[in-house]
């Protein structure tokens, strides 16, 4: 009877200690997974910008200043400058947009996947206790830093597009008045 007990108790210790093993992720787990909700809505918030308005916009400014730079000769009033300056300090925007947008979305992809894969591996138990807290604390911050990426780049591009928007029709004045009426001709690019 001894006997039947002290397995009863052994048995029961193993089931509660194997037990006890998986419910150590749970938590964690289901932050990566949230993380991974949250991310994977900011790539598609980020993505809704009008990535065409924002290269035409990019292209028309580096066109324009480039017609600036070589045919303004002549004094312009305090108002036209003011209105060529605000347009202008829209272009690092909009070069920063275009040269790095790809690799925003790529980053944010790669996190995605990464966080998917830990939370299988986690839930597989696939790794050990001193690996999965770091690497857990990894993706976490990787992941932070990727939704702050594409909510500041998103809330910024929306913000550029609406003041390129409201300054084009008065910087395209200007330039109509420096050349006989008319737009300069688009440059063309290479890319």
């Amino acid at each position: 009877m001894k006997t039947l007990t002290l397995l009863v108790s052994f048995i029961g210790g193993l089931v509660l200690f194997s037990c006890q093993t998986k419910p150590i992720y749970d938590e964690p787990i289901k932050e990566l997974d949230s993380l991974k909700i949250v991310i994977q809505q900011a790539l598609v918030n980020f993505k809704t910008i009008d990535s065409a308005t924002c290269y035409n916009a990019q292209h028309k400014q580096s066109t324009y200043l480039h017609f600036l730079e070589t045919h303004l000769k002549d004094t312009i009033s305090k108002q036209d400058a003011e209105q060529i300056q605000q347009f202008q300090s829209l272009k690092s925007g909009f070069d920063t947009y275009v040269k790095y947008r790809s690799n925003w979305i790529q980053r944010a992809q790669q996190s995605i996947h990464q966080l998917q894969t830990l939370t299988n591996d986690l839930k597989n138990g696939s790794v050990n206790h001193t690996e999965a807290v770091s690497y857990i604390n990894e993706e976490k911050t990787n992941a932070f830093q990727a939704i702050e990426v594409l909510k500041t780049n998103t809330d910024n591009m929306r913000k550029h597009i609406e003041l390129y928007n409201q300054y084009l029709p008065a910087y395209e004045s200007i330039i109509k008045k420096l050349n006989a009426g008319a737009l300069p001709q688009l440059i063309t690019t290479n890319s």
